[in-house]
């Protein structure tokens, strides 16, 4: 829910929280975005995201809630621990991967015309999203937001720069994701609901560099305008406690 190059980092005021790796953390982080997909319109990423998270976790209570947001029915239960979704990773550790290759199976030729070069661009990058490839993701996002004005009438800057801080988030650079927010509030005439989802974002970007009072602020926006909105009681509480 962004001009083009990586922009540098902004120095941190402490040091940053580490990433808490665990099989559950990473659970409730899949489970996270795959909401945010969904209250964002992406639903056929959504709908990808649930069958891959699926194949590492298993059907859990988080999947169902998922598939029954986006409309999916249950399935036979889905053991965790299949090995298709590292294949890819593989691949790209055996420089073995070929981009152009990658399109082409993908069906996304390079264009000519601008607009349909956005979309080539756009969508490879939510491919390499969701096969986990956060890094080319990045790079793809930045090069489509190249392409588009964050005032064109359109929401195609304002997706980017949205999933882009949310892939900065997933790679563990907090700061650049703050960015990537912030830029996606510039944009002209947000409506609410766009500007409550950047507001927790920004919220949850300071909560995790120990930033409680900027964090509390955001969170605060949120639940002044919408006290039902994802978990911002839990996460208003927890602020004014580590204030």
């Amino acid at each position: 829910e962004i001009a083009v190059k990586l922009p540098d980092e902004a120095v941190s005021s402490g040091p940053a929280v580490p990433l808490d790796n665990s099989p559950e953390a990473r659970r409730q982080r899949e489970a996270e975005s795959i909401r945010f997909y969904i209250e964002n319109g992406y639903t056929e990423l959504a709908e990808k995201a649930i069958e891959e998270f699926e194949i590492e976790f298993g059907q859990t209570e988080e999947s169902i809630e998922l598939r029954s947001l986006v409309g999916l029915g249950l399935v036979e239960s889905v053991p965790a621990g299949g090995t298709d979704v590292s294949e890819p990773e593989a691949v790209v550790e055996n420089n073995l991967f070929d981009i152009d290759e990658f399109r082409n199976e993908l069906g996304l030729e390079e264009p000519d015309a601008d607009d349909s070069d956005f979309d080539t661009k756009y969508h490879t990058a939510i491919a390499y999203k969701e096969m986990g490839l956060i890094e080319q993701a990045i790079a793809e996002f930045q090069d489509a937001a190249a392409i588009v004005k964050a005032s064109d009438g359109t929401r195609r800057f304002f997706n980017c720069a949205n999933l882009l801080g949310h892939s900065f988030m997933e790679n563990g650079m907090p700061k650049l994701a703050m960015q990537w927010y912030q830029r996606a509030l510039e944009i002209p005439d947000l409506n609410a609901d766009e500007k409550q989802a950047l507001w927790y974002e920004l919220g949850v970007v300071h909560e995790s560099e120990s930033e409680y009072a900027e964090a509390g602020k955001y969170f605060e926006k949120v639940y002044a305008e919408n006290v039902d909105y994802r978990d911002v009681r839990d996460r208003l509480k927890n602020m004014a406690i580590a204030a």
